[in-house]
């Protein structure tokens, strides 16, 4: 499953926060080694070739769809769609 675009964080607040919310927590994410997953969405542009597609929009929001729960990690709760988001309200 991936999305129709891909996602590259803007600048590095947004990179962190992704980070956090998705590499810090994966399986596949190695203190020493990395992940190949995030070396190639650091080093290539998001429109080239090589960049990873499992960075991408999926419902409008960013997502790494190679994400893998660690083995004793829950899922996490998926946000109430029927929440309205803050900045869609305040916009």
């Amino acid at each position: 499953m991936s999305g129709d675009l891909p996602y590259s964080p803007s600048n590095a607040t947004e990179g962190d926060t992704f980070f956090a919310a998705w590499c810090a927590s994966c399986q596949w994410w190695d203190q020493e080694e990395g992940c190949p997953t995030h070396g190639a969405a650091m080093n290539f542009d998001a429109y080239d070739d090589e960049y990873p597609l499992e960075w991408c929009y999926v419902d409008n929001r960013p997502t790494c769809t190679g994400y893998q729960f660690t083995d004793n990690q829950e899922a996490p709760t998926p946000r109430c769609l029927n929440t309205p988001d803050m900045f869609e309200v305040l916009g």
